[in-house]
């Protein structure tokens, strides 16, 4: 079994300008982290099978990915840091 970024699926992505400013600015970037995780397996995959010889590709599409992923991850981490300093506040 094949674990890694699933592929997007247009027929999912509705439209976001229904939705409240910061959540459609998070769709769109947590869907741009997806597809640039989704590149990076593939170019590892095609040079682990040997459809591309170009590692200079695959790293830097690897690197990519992970610089995405780890803002990700610390903008979520300050999020919930806001979320909870909020939740803290006496009215």
């Amino acid at each position: 079994m094949r674990t890694g970024p699933v592929a997007p699926d247009p027929s999912l992505a509705g439209p976001t300008h229904g939705s409240p400013p910061f959540a459609g600015w998070a769709s769109d970037a947590i869907d741009q982290v997806n597809q640039l995780q989704f590149d990076a397996d593939r170019a590892a995959e095609n040079l682990t099978v040997g459809r591309s010889d170009n590692i200079h590709e695959a790293l830097v599409a690897l690197e990519k990915a992970n610089v995405a992923l780890q803002f990700t991850i610390q903008v979520t981490k300050k999020a919930v840091e806001i979320y909870q300093e909020i939740a803290r506040m006496s009215v």
